[in-house]
């Protein structure tokens, strides 16, 4: 066995198998036997059941439904942004001049160090965004 050397799809996929039945039997030891606070670390059944009360009561839809619409306005604002100024950058090189020190000074910082400036910035909730946004606007 070498490194970076392909090994075949059964053994990739029982491996995966394995892996996912030895995270949940150390879950559910863990859980069940009340290693750790159920505060902490919910039993499975326990999260099981949270799942399929959410799910009858639409807390769980109306949760993924905002999740999903976060997500695809997010990608969609920094698209209208991202194009044109990549384009822009590309064509002139004043503007890549002027905009190249603060993007590369940007990318290299760590997604999740945006987080609490956004929250910051613009609220937890659709309600805040719009009221913060017009703010800063």
């Amino acid at each position: 066995m070498q490194l970076f050397e392909p090994i075949p799809r059964k053994t990739y996929a029982a491996i995966a198998v394995i892996s996912f039945v030895a995270l949940m039997a150390v879950w559910s030891y863990v859980s069940y036997n009340e290693l750790v606070q159920n505060l902490f670390l919910p039993t499975p059944t326990q999260v099981w059941q949270a799942i399929v009360n959410w799910a009858q009561d639409g807390t769980l839809w109306t949760d993924i439904k905002d999740s999903v619409t976060r997500i695809v306005l997010g990608f969609a604002v920094s698209t209208i942004f991202a194009v044109p100024i990549g384009v822009f950058m590309g064509t002139f090189k004043h503007v890549e001049a002027a905009v190249e020190p603060s993007v590369d000074f940007i990318r290299y910082m760590p997604a999740v160090a945006f987080i609490p400036l956004t929250l910051i910035w613009f609220g937890t909730s659709e309600g805040e965004v719009s009221v913060r946004a017009k703010a800063c606007w």
